[in-house]
């Protein structure tokens, strides 16, 4: 998945603060929001404004005249973790959490168990189709699936009723001719990657990477319509734990490893801006590659009394409708300012 003018500050802004930064040029101002919230994941609709998923604190709705939060307090959602969120057409807001709920800016409706088909009550991601369908991950251990929703009816892909290779799906996203990708991975070296189109499946597998697959825990697409995601050789315990990313066309596939001397941790995230540029987090802090090298920021390292930690961990990441990227942490939000 390939630069600044100071933002207008929303209201609710804490604090402006300059952090160890990426090199684009020029550099980018960073901008801290919303720091009372650990966030696991956003979107933005068709207005620009942001609807953020967090670890336990239900669903805020962030834009620059109001900043609201729906929990148990006041609506029919729980504190649940909201793992994913996806805008559709129409400018409903679906969460992957526990079950699939759609808010119509009015109203919750969550779909369970107890009340529709999907198999499992926790859904880890979601992609939206180009005539609306919901694609859901409904899924735990060795149990559940890949769930299509049209609105009304609930279609379930199970290993034992389609050609999916495995229960756990972890990743769908949707790519610019509208096929579906999926990342599943049942164990570490029992991973895939599935794309569907129309009705036909196809199912590639390490011997079409050329190299086990550890974990994939992130997919996206580039302007050339490649699937590139996130591979997490750590979990494998091999000795080149080195963050890597890859791009794949359905028939051959390029990998981009983080040189020596920039290692951090794996990446757990990545996302492709409009200009091709990838941009992934890890547990401390985040990272671009410009398509030559590396960029890469690491939060701040804090004291106390049980020895030094980094400041924030880095969750979520995407690139808003004016360009600029958000990060999400367990401590709010940062916003790099991208100029044209």
């Amino acid at each position: 998945m390939k630069n600044l003018f100071y933002l207008a500050l929303f209201s609710i802004v804490i604090i402006a603060c300059e952090q160890n930064k990426p090199e684009p040029n020029p550099t980018p101002e960073n901008t801290n929001i919303l720091d009372s919230i650990c966030v696991n994941c956003f979107a933005f609709d068709s207005e620009g404004t942001v609807w953020i998923g967090t670890l336990s604190q239900g669903l805020v709705k962030h834009n620059s005249t109001e900043t609201k939060v729906f929990n148990a307090s006041n609506s029919s959602i729980n504190n649940a973790p909201i793992w994913d969120i996806e805008i559709d057409n129409d400018d409903n807001v679906w969460l992957g959490t526990d079950g699939l709920v759609k808010f119509d800016g009015a109203n919750f409706t969550s779909y369970t168990t107890v009340n529709s088909n999907i198999p499992e009550d926790v859904v880890w991601s979601l992609a939206v189709d180009s005539k609306n369908n919901i694609w859901a991950a409904s899924n735990r251990f060795r149990e559940g699936g890949l769930v299509k929703f049209d609105g009304n009816d609930f279609e379930v892909f199970l290993p034992d009723n389609s050609a999916l290779p495995r229960n756990e799906v972890t990743c769908i996203a949707i790519d610019h001719e509208d096929n579906v990708w999926l990342s599943v991975t049942h164990k570490v070296n029992d991973t895939f990657l599935v794309r569907i189109s129309d009705d036909q499946w196809t199912i590639y597998d390490r011997d079409d990477f050329g190299q086990e697959l550890c974990w994939i825990s992130k997919i996206e697409f580039n302007n050339q319509n490649q699937v590139c995601g996130t591979i997490r050789n750590g979990y494998c315990g091999g000795s080149d734990k080195r963050p890597r990313i890859f791009e794949f066309d359905g028939n051959s596939v390029e990998f981009t490893t983080m040189e020596e001397g920039t290692y951090t941790e794996e990446f757990s995230t990545i996302m492709v801006d409009k200009d091709d540029n990838y941009w992934c987090t890890f547990g401390s802090g985040y990272a671009y590659y410009d398509g030559m090298q590396w960029h890469k920021t690491k939060s701040d390292v804090i004291e106390n009394d049980g020895g030094n930690s980094y400041k924030n961990a880095y969750f979520a990441i995407e690139q808003a409708p004016d360009r600029n990227i958000w990060l999400g942490t367990d401590i709010g939000i940062e916003v790099l300012e991208i100029n044209e």
